[in-house]
């Protein structure tokens, strides 16, 4: 194990384990999982790459990726935490949010730099559009609060929305709540014996 105790990872099985079952992780991931988390390692770059065409995006790998293979779980990022009355608001006061919520969801007309600017389209006119539009690609979870349960709503980052999404899907993406960091990330893995490279990641 990467320079981690075995007894942290025990730990890190006793109050995950079920989240991992209930996500349908295969085990073999399990020990990858504790320790991507611990060493916040996001290396889907390394297999994956997004392409465009200018208006539509789409995830391909880039090499082989073997299920059978412990590192084959990848982590997502959640670029934005928020909960669902707050949207506009957040919009407007988080430095570069709306930029990058445009830029994921589309929403503004395009020029040939990409997206038209916030000034451009009126800040307020690009926060009711994105108001919208977010909902095309937000996702949630669910945590227990003292004694209710709170439904929070994430978006993931670039990578992971711009996955297409498929009847017969190649991967499969779970969000996964780390209880003692009081985090959340995403997690991703082949549900298909191999994935060739070069091949459409949905």
């Amino acid at each position: 194990m990467i320079g981690r105790d075995a007894h942290e990872y025990q730990d890190f099985l006793t109050l995950h384990k079920a989240q991992l079952v209930h996500a349908g992780i295969p085990e073999r991931y399990y020990r990858t999982v504790f320790e991507k988390i611990e060493l916040e390692k996001y290396d889907s770059g390394g297999c994956m790459m997004m392409l465009t065409d200018g208006e539509n995006w789409q995830v391909q790998s880039t090499s082989t990726i073997d299920s059978s293979d412990a590192n084959t779980i990848f982590l997502v990022d959640h670029c934005w935490t928020f909960h669902a009355e707050q949207v506009k608001k957040a919009l407007r006061s988080i430095p570069g949010l709306a930029q990058r919520m445009s830029s994921l969801t589309g929403v503004g007309y395009p020029d040939g730099d990409g997206y038209e600017s916030e000034e451009e389209t009126g800040l307020e006119e690009l926060i009711e559009k994105l108001s919208e539009k977010i909902w095309d690609l937000a996702e949630t979870y669910t945590i227990q609060k003292d004694t209710e349960k709170l439904t929070v709503c994430y978006m993931m980052d670039e990578l992971g929305s711009r996955i297409q999404h498929s009847e017969t899907p190649n991967m499969k993406m779970a969000p996964f709540f780390h209880i003692t960091k009081q985090f959340a990330v995403t997690l991703m893995w082949p549900i298909e014996d191999e994935i060739a490279s070069e091949t459409v990641i949905t």
